[in-house]
């Protein structure tokens, strides 16, 4: 008769075999590591959250005349993009401007980049 023990299924000889504590160890192993996912995807979710209201409040400001949009500040370039360099919502906000390709060199530099 199969047993399921943390999401898999184990005949008897096989349980004899591996032993009902290694078993129990595995699914403990598997639960903690879905634990571990999903701090990673809330961490994740605040950085996407700050980023979108980064994105917002440059636009708004932009927007209103309050914020100017400036070429790249390395290679010159009109086509530039806001980088966040420090926000605190409601406090500071301090923007870098660079072009597409400085972006990438920056990320890749600093191993923002995968």
């Amino acid at each position: 008769m199969p047993i399921k023990i943390g999401g898999r299924t184990f005949d008897e000889s096989t349980l004899r075999e591996l032993g009902v504590e290694a078993l129990k160890r595995e699914a403990l192993l598997a639960t903690e590591k879905r634990r571990l996912r999903l701090l990673q995807e809330k961490e994740k979710a605040k950085t996407r959250n700050l980023r979108n209201k980064f994105r917002v409040t440059v636009q708004r400001l932009i927007r209103e005349g309050k914020l100017k949009k400036e070429p790249c500040e390395k290679c010159g370039d009109k086509a530039s993009v806001a980088r966040m360099v420090e926000y605190v919502p409601q406090v500071s906000l301090k923007v870098k401007w660079l072009c597409r390709k400085c972006v990438f060199k920056e990320r890749d530099k600093n191993g923002e980049r995968k």
